[in-house]
């Protein structure tokens, strides 16, 4: 799974035995998920995924904090994203084509924007395009702490 509001990366214990990968259990970041904090059980270095085919391709590597999951699963953040080049990720914008007209709105990976936006009765509406953080890494020892 893709989860551009993500901060981190995680995978689960049921793909790194499918993927035969080597885990520090010595190290065990912590991971808020949707408002329940969680233990990872262990962390992975230098994870690779390859993503298209040929020489349409690239090869991404990340270090995985692993839930304790045996179902094979991985959710892949904003992290990961950058590094993959992904253009909205880059360049920090979304852009969209409607009605023949370019529409950019600039992201921010860090916290939420609110825009004025036209509804149907031309009223302006004050919205936000980010929702709450349902996700959230933190480093071992609780160093760092970053909502998504």
């Amino acid at each position: 799974m893709i989860d551009s509001g993500a901060n981190c990366s995680v995978i689960s214990k049921g793909l790194i035995k499918l993927l035969g990968a080597e885990v520090d259990k010595n190290k065990k970041p912590s991971v808020k998920w949707r408002n329940n904090s969680l233990e990872s059980s262990s962390i992975s270095y230098n994870i690779s995924f390859t993503v298209g085919q040929g020489e349409n391709s690239c090869t991404i590597s990340e270090d995985f904090p692993v839930m304790d999951d045996n179902k094979p699963w991985i959710l892949l953040g904003t992290p990961w994203l950058d590094r993959a080049g992904w253009e909205p990720i880059v360049k920090r914008e979304f852009k969209l084509m409607h009605k023949g007209k370019v529409i950019t709105v600039p992201l921010s990976v860090h916290k939420s924007h609110s825009f004025l936006i036209n509804s149907k009765r031309e009223n302006l509406v004050n919205t936000s395009i980010l929702p709450e953080p349902a996700l959230t890494c933190v480093r071992e020892g609780g160093s760092e702490k970053k909502n998504i």
